[in-house]
This record gives structure tokens, C-alpha cells and sequence, in this order.
């Protein structure tokens, strides 16, 4: 039998250390979706760098290798989730193809546990795929999605994140790494997302960024 991967819950949620690793980071932020969603909470923020302090204040560093840095941490996020399907969600379905593409993150079967998906969705493969062999879609929510990870998304991609959660229904919503304290705003256009409080989560934490 496969031993389980998941971290020990917390003693006391006010008491946990700051974290020394990515992994720590995404532990403890699986921790405290797990707790929120235990409660009831079903829309979720997750915030901690996805690169070391020197890498993030390295203008050479670009939306590329921010995004591939976040990939890795929300697959090992979602594999937390042991029993669940996660749909991670993508800001389009290009970057979707792509990833899925990409041999540098080597296998991409997950257990059977995690789905690659798109806000708005779309067609798997590249355009000569898509011309040469049967078009295959993929929706940006299922049925049998438990938990829902968006990441990667900008301020134009806010009104997809808002249709794709009213779909979500009663399932959990996390929003992953996506700055939304910098990217929501009421920028007074009809369809735009007006800023709203933060939720008054009990079990709300801030990493420390990493050096």
C-alpha cells in the first residue's frame, strides 16, 4: 500500500513556523485550504513567493520562469489532495497545450488525481493537431472536479475566474498565487470585478518571503 504524503495537521495554527522551503510553503498552504475548506469556506486565496527574495527582485527573471515555478508548487499542492480530483486551471488554453507539452516537467500523470484545464476552455493539442485529428475539449469545470486551482491568471482574465467559480457551484474555489490584492480593483468598467473586503478567514497566514 502506497504510504501517504500528506503533512501532520497543525497543534496550534497560531504557533506554526515560519517556513523554511517552498515545500514548507505549500504545505502549510494545503494545510490551511484543508482547515478553511473544512469549515465551509468554498473560495480561497493562496499567497507565497514562488522564488527565492533575490529571484523576484531580479528584473531578468520572467513571466516564463515566474510561471513555471508556480506550476510546480500547485501540482505539489494538489497532490495533497489525496482522493480528490483537482482541475488546475490555466488563464488560457494555449498555456494549458503548452504545459502539457512541455517535457522539461516530465510525467504529467498525476495518480489520476489532478486535470489540467483553461478558463473559457478549448481544444487540446497544438493548431495541426487540431486541423488532423479529432478535436478533443476541455472544459474549464467538470463534474467530477472536487477542488478547483486557478493560477497564472492576470486583471484581464478576472471576469473568466468570476464565471468559472459561479460554475463551481458548492466546490472549492483556491485561487493560487495569483496577486489579487494588486489585481482586483473597481476600475469602473461594467464587467470588471469590483474590489471587495478579504474574507474574514480564522486560519489566515502570511509567509515569510523566502531569501
Amino acid at each position: 500500500m502506497e504510504a501517504s504524503n500528506q503533512p501532520k495537521p497543525y497543534g496550534n495554527p497560531d504557533k506554526s513556523l515560519p517556513p523554511r522551503s517552498f515545500r514548507m510553503c505549500v504545505e502549510q498552504a494545503y494545510l490551511s485550504t484543508k482547515a478553511a475548506i473544512d469549515e465551509g469556506y468554498k473560495l480561497m486565496e493562496v499567497e507565497f513567493p514562488p522564488l527565492p527574495q533575490n529571484a523576484m527582485e531580479n528584473e531578468a527573471v520572467g513571466w516564463d520562469v515566474l510561471l513555471k515555478a508556480q506550476i510546480q508548487h500547485t501540482r505539489d499542492f494538489a497532490r495533497l489532495f489525496e482522493g480528490k480530483q483537482v482541475a488546475i486551471v490555466f488563464p488560457d488554453i494555449v498555456e494549458r497545450n503548452r504545459f502539457v507539452e512541455d517535457v522539461s516537467f516530465g510525467k504529467k500523470k498525476d495518480g489520476g488525481g489532478i486535470r489540467y484545464a483553461a478558463l473559457g476552455g478549448g481544444y487540446k493539442g497544438n493548431w495541426i493537431e487540431q486541423i488532423w485529428v479529432k478535436q478533443e475539449y476541455v472544459s474549464p469545470v467538470q463534474e467530477d472536479d472536487d477542488i478547483i486551482v486557478v493560477i497564472g491568471a492576470s486583471a484581464q482574465e478576472l471576469p473568466d475566474v468570476r464565471k468559472l467559480c459561479e460554475e463551481a457551484g458548492d466546490r472549492p474555489v483556491v485561487l493560487f498565487n495569483l496577486k489579487l490584492g494588486t489585481l482586483r480593483g473597481d476600475f469602473g468598467l461594467p464587467a470588471f470585478p469590483p474590489k471587495v473586503p478579504p474574507h474574514p478567514c480564522p486560519r489566515r497566514c502570511e509567509h515569510r518571503a523566502l531569501s
